[in-house]
């Protein structure tokens, strides 16, 4: 039984429940049928008829996990967010203080394929405060799949859009102070100390019909 609820299984059943009613009373009533009690140890009997997939996994699943609930699946979808801006406080010494600069921006962009295993991809964006006209400081900020910080880029307005395999696609090429390379793709497929900037047609990144 150990090698069927693998981790990355629990997590498909996860992905699955989500999307199922929060109780066995919402389900369509052509297939359930409650039948009254006959007997003292018979209660609430449920008849299927015709149970789809769905349900019998989601049946099987209550069986074997009693105590999980419908909000702890969804909430840990979620906590990856949580998570990872958890681990920029702790371990980057130049994150948002809110008191020097203000945190306006940390949004989870996805997760990127490398031969070191996911590399999740954060977009954050903050201003400086105390200032008649805020200053922004942006950065793309990069996590292990543990959400252990490895670390992050600057830029200015080449914000990025989205993961795609091993590679973040950008607004336009990077234009940070700290700028390794020059192109609109941030390429991991090789691992964060292995990281490749260069540029590439894609439409929506590098340009209009004349790039893509």
């Amino acid at each position: 039984m150990s090698g069927i609820f693998e981790h990355r299984n629990f997590h498909s059943i996860a992905t699955l429940l989500t999307q199922l009613p929060c109780n066995l009373t919402d389900l369509p009533v052509h297939h359930i049928k409650l039948l009254k009690p006959t007997g003292i140890t018979l209660k609430n009997q449920i008849v299927m008829k015709n149970p789809t997939p769905q349900i019998l996994l989601l049946l099987f699943t209550l069986c074997i996990f009693p105590n999980i609930s419908f909000s702890q699946v969804k909430k840990a979808g979620l906590d990856i967010r949580e998570s990872l801006l958890a681990s920029a406080k702790k371990a980057d010494k130049t994150f948002p203080d809110d008191k020097d600069v203000l945190l306006t921006h940390f949004a989870y962009l996805g997760a990127l394929k490398t031969t070191e295993g996911k590399i999740f991809v954060v977009n954050m964006r903050s201003v400086l405060k105390g200032m008649s006209a805020p200053h922004g400081v942006n950065y793309i900020m990069f996590f292990n799949q543990r959400h252990r910080f490895l670390g992050k880029l600057n830029y200015a307005s080449s914000m990025p859009l989205w993961c795609e395999g091993g590679k973040v696609y950008l607004f336009g090429d990077l234009d940070g102070i700290s700028n390794p390379g020059e192109g609109n793709v941030i390429d991991l497929s090789n691992g964060f100390k292995k990281m490749k900037i260069y540029h590439a047609k894609k439409y929506g990144s590098s340009g209009g019909i004349d790039e893509g």
